[in-house]
């Protein structure tokens, strides 16, 4: 399933969120997390493939880093304090108040 979120600058309802016909790439959407007060104001939670546990990691927005200029991966620090480099490719699914705003099926 992919949903495509709204160009507009404010807050987008899950209706308006099915009926869009553009699917938004990732890191269009994390940065529209990021820079768009009005929109990233919900609570939001990424959800990305691990390959090694070979499962779905959800974690908090807040959580994850957003270098300036990295146009393909993200930063993530786990629960040992390590930090992980996420390719936007393995993100599957983002969800907004506890909805889920964007999805990628796995391959």
């Amino acid at each position: 399933m992919h949903i495509a979120l709204p160009h507009s600058t404010g807050a987008a309802t899950a209706l308006e969120l099915h009926h869009c016909c553009i699917m938004i790439p990732i890191q269009d959407l994390l940065h529209r997390i990021q820079w768009d007060a009005e929109f990233g104001k919900g609570s939001f939670m990424i959800g990305y493939y691990d390959r090694v546990d070979d499962n779905i990691v959800r974690v908090p927005f807040r959580e994850i880093f957003l270098a300036p200029g990295q146009h393909f991966s993200f930063d993530v620090m786990d629960e040992d304090g390590e930090t992980h480099m996420v390719p936007f490719h393995r993100v599957r699914e983002v969800w907004r108040n506890g909805e889920l705003i964007w999805q990628r099926k796995l391959p």
